[in-house]
């Protein structure tokens, strides 16, 4: 045994000296700026004529994409808003697929399917959407402010009283929970239940406890927002009269016109071909779609508009 493990010493420490003069070398290249790494960095790309050494050129294609990440980074943004900067700008869209996030917070698809949507068929379902409204909103300013304002009172009336339905209930239920522990307390004390009964009741008590002491002070705040939404049409129109006509869905005129989208499962399941609904929320007045007798108003008038442009 002794012998086996002066074996793995000695190895050990060949392995050590070896090392040494392989680390010395890799720290004598890097310092004279050779290239050490066996891939090739994005913004580059092999120049053909180096043979074996594999020397490095700058890619003309990609290299404005590595200048830009690093401006913006330079300007102070965040990866977060560096990629949603870049997509759709230089990188490809159609390699993008949007996800249900519900769907890997349960388990089993009985609550939710990983239904998908491709984020360039989402773009162009939003983009048309806003052009839609802003040609609405912009020549039919009279009917869009009365029927936005009908709409939005009775909804937000609507949300209101459910959000406090929902927090009047949790905070009801918090109070017999405080109830419900003392008694089974007493009833543990009494001999009424056992000790095991008493940990596996109390632990259910105290789970359930602490989801809605986490859940009341979310629910005040939506409360308070729905308080202070005053949905202001004019602050739409304010919006939409700077634009005639959007070509291109970026970041910006996402955030300035949406504010909330949700993607529902397609009608069958697992079908590419089914129907799916999309709900889009914009900004200051909410959920809107343009009438029927105007899309195709509308559309005659973007397609005379797009040939002008294009010829």
């Amino acid at each position: 045994m002794s012998q086996f493990r002066n074996k793995l010493l000695i190895d050990k420490q060949k392995g050590r000296r070896l090392a040494y003069p392989f680390r010395d070398c890799f720290k004598s290249a890097l310092n004279g700026g050779e290239r050490v790494s066996t891939q090739i960095p994005y913004g580059y790309k092999r120049d053909p004529d180096s043979g074996k050494q594999c020397n490095l050129l700058i890619n003309e294609e990609t290299a404005p994409i590595v200048k830009m990440i690093f401006e913006l980074c330079a300007e102070g943004k965040g990866p977060k808003h560096i990629a949603n900067y870049s997509r759709g700008r230089c990188l490809k869209p159609q390699s993008y697929t949007l996800s249900c996030s519900r769907y890997h917070k349960h388990m089993g698809e009985e609550i939710c399917t990983p239904h998908s949507i491709r984020e360039v068929v989402l773009d162009e379902i939003v983009l048309d959407e806003i052009n839609k409204t802003i040609y609405y909103a912009r020549n039919n300013k009279n009917d869009f402010v009365n029927y936005i304002k009908k709409k939005t009172s009775s909804q937000l009336t609507k949300d209101f009283n459910a959000k406090c339905s929902e927090l009047s209930k949790s905070e009801q239920r918090v109070k017999e929970l405080k109830t419900l522990f003392k008694r089974l307390y007493e009833d543990n004390i009494l001999g009424r239940i056992s000790d095991e009964q008493f940990r596996m009741l109390a632990a259910d008590y105290t789970d359930e406890q602490k989801e809605l002491e986490l859940q009341i002070p979310t629910l005040r705040k939506e409360i308070e927002a729905l308080k202070s939404e005053c949905v202001n049409t004019q602050k739409f129109l304010d919006v939409v009269n700077k634009y005639l006509y959007i070509e291109e869905l970026t970041p910006t005129v996402l955030r300035t016109f949406i504010s909330k989208i949700v993607i529902h499962e397609r009608d069958k399941k697992h079908s590419k071909t089914a129907t799916q609904k999309i709900d889009l929320y914009f900004r200051y007045i909410g959920q809107f779609t343009v009438p029927n007798d105007y899309n195709n108003t509308y559309n005659e008038e973007y397609t005379t508009e797009n040939a002008k442009r294009t010829a």
